[in-house]
């Protein structure tokens, strides 16, 4: 039966043990785990490079892969940027609380035995903020920027070359936007979760590519590799994305345990390419697997880390996905924001929109929807500064009033 069946059963220990010391196994990243180094402490990606050195005869990585982390390390690099600007001005408040406010107390004429003791407390605050900002200056510096050298992709650009997937024809990728039509209606893994991925489209080298099919194009080129290389028989797919259409997920009483990849991918793999294995591991445990297989000396704390970010991300994309009301209302929530995008005029009108859109966005997270567009309308109006943006303003809203009818105009 387990011939018959093998999409449904997990690897023994022995197996994967061999597998890993294996020279037909290949080792496949995909590009949640390229673009997360820019999330790691230094150490952390010293570890990930020390291991991409070891295993470095058996990686490859899909085109897609290559072209979607070149399309989106800036937005990574300037992501950590402005998350370390934002924990400064935080600082700052804290600072400027014990400073500033705290001497409206007057506690130094009204209450001399507080002062002292506030004067105090004033100063080791001062001086803990002081130093954490320090520190953060330290991070801050050893985090790529956007204009500068980038040394994890030179890092990347070494290790990966020749390693990656030749670029599509457009007539194959065409072909698969219309496959993926077909498999995304039957729910047919992977991609079919990012659906609604309408707005992310992109063109690159006069191809223009979905980027609700960016998951299944990655997933045919490895197909297509796997099925024109020879001398290879097992498969370690590396990836950060969970969903259901790619993690068999078995959910009990909301308490979700992944097992492993999809039995329909592994079924497709087997058929399509006659490898013997298919497995997939998240960040942390890929690390976890080469120590434990390859007797690779992996510091706790890089494995620590992986998890908790891996961790801190699913969570939070858990609670945005309690509040999804359905499919058809999360697209046109989408539209209308990016509706709303397209019509920044000016830095001043620009400022007023962010504080719009953050507004929008806090509304999008409960079940009494109607009463939150409602309020949304009505913040809006206040924002309304010339005829010219007040034209916009009332086309937008007469759509906001009947989703139904929202449109790309």
């Amino acid at each position: 039966m387990k011939e018959k069946f093998k999409a449904f059963y997990e690897l023994s220990e022995q197996e994967l043990s061999e597998i890993w010391s294996n020279d037909e196994t290949i080792i496949i990243f995909d590009t949640n785990i390229l673009l997360g180094l820019y999330e790691y402490s230094r150490n952390t990606q010293d570890e990930f490079f020390k291991i991409f050195q070891i295993v470095k005869d058996n990686i490859w990585i899909p085109f897609h892969v290559a072209l979607e982390y070149q399309r989106g390390r800036l937005y990574v690099i300037r992501k950590e940027k402005v998350s370390l600007t934002k924990f400064n001005t935080k600082l700052d408040s804290i600072k400027s609380t014990v400073t500033d406010e705290f001497s409206s107390f007057d506690f130094k004429s009204k209450h001399p035995d507080l002062f002292s003791i506030e004067e105090k407390f004033r100063k080791d605050i001062c001086s803990l903020v002081d130093s954490f900002k320090i520190e953060v200056a330290k991070v801050d510096e050893t985090q790529p920027c956007m204009t500068e050298y980038d040394d994890i992709r030179a890092k990347l650009d070494s290790l990966l070359e020749g390693k990656v997937g030749e670029e599509p024809e457009e007539a194959w990728v065409l072909d698969v936007a219309k496959q993926g039509a077909t498999r995304y209606d039957n729910k047919i893994p992977p991609g079919y979760m990012d659906v609604n991925k309408n707005g992310s489209s992109f063109t690159h080298n006069n191809i223009r590519y979905e980027g609700k099919f960016g998951d299944l194009i990655i997933w045919k080129q490895i197909l297509e590799h796997l099925k024109s290389a020879s001398g290879l028989k097992n498969v370690i797919f590396v990836t950060n994305d969970t969903k259901e259409d790619w993690c068999n997920i078995l959910d009990v009483n909301g308490d979700k345990h992944l097992i492993g990849a999809r039995p329909e991918l592994k079924s497709e793999i087997y058929k399509e390419t006659g490898i013997n294995s298919f497995m997939m591991y998240k960040a942390d445990e890929f690390l976890t697997a080469v120590k434990k297989y390859r007797h690779v000396n992996v510091e706790d704390k890089a494995i620590e880390e992986t998890k908790h970010i891996f961790d801190t991300w699913k969570t939070s994309t858990y609670d945005l996905e309690k509040y999804k009301i359905d499919n058809d209302t999360v697209a046109k929530w989408q539209n209308a924001l990016s509706i709303l995008e397209k019509h920044k005029v000016d830095n001043d009108t620009a400022a007023k929109w962010q504080n719009v859109l953050s507004i929008l966005e806090k509304y999008t997270v409960d079940n009494n929807t109607e009463a939150k567009w409602q309020n949304a309308l009505s913040i809006l109006e206040k924002h309304k500064v010339d005829n010219d943006t007040a034209t916009r303003f009332n086309k937008i809203l007469n759509s906001l009033n009947n989703p139904n009818d929202l449109d790309d105009e």
